[in-house]
């Protein structure tokens, strides 16, 4: 990996673990259900952006293969149900909108078997396999967020 490109992974990686600091500070100052949100989310979506880089095999390159194989796929559906479930409760969850409250719930719930299934694959496949399965996976992600953009843009207004 070039210096420039692994400069700016750090950069990356330096405002990540700040937020998971602020986060982390806010927990142990308040205690709430929130500030534990705040803190796996930054943790949970960081680590797979981090792990998608390839920082950690730069700095440490005696990783596991198969484990670095696992985290790569696991982590971005991960976060992306966690995202999921946070948008529906940002949202207002049943009781504002039932219908988006259902599609966040039944999409998180569908990136967590993504999340299962693809670990179960990626720890079983063979590493020359890997890029194929990283690929497909990509695929899948990008096409649950345009249906849900789709389903978020056609609802009618109340009245």
């Amino acid at each position: 990996m070039p210096i420039a490109e692994i400069a700016v992974w750090s950069a990356m990686l330096g405002g990540l673990c700040t937020l998971a600091a602020l986060a982390l500070a806010d927990l142990f100052q308040g205690h709430s259900i929130g500030s534990l949100r705040n803190l796996l989310f930054v943790s949970i979506t960081g680590a797979s952006c981090v792990v998608m880089t390839g920082l950690p095999e730069v700095f440490f390159p005696d990783l596991p293969e198969r484990l670095m194989m696992v985290l790569k796929a696991g982590l971005g559906p991960a976060a992306g149900a966690m995202g999921l479930y946070y948008v529906g409760t940002w949202l207002g969850g049943a009781r504002e909108d039932g219908r988006v409250h259902r599609l966040t719930a039944v999409g998180g719930a569908l990136l967590v078997s993504a999340t299962v299934i693809l670990v179960v694959l990626a720890s079983q496949i063979e590493p020359d396999n890997f890029r194929e399965l990283l690929v497909a996976h990509r695929g899948g992600e990008h096409g649950a967020g345009v249906a849900g953009a789709g389903c978020r843009v056609a609802r009618r207004p109340a009245g």
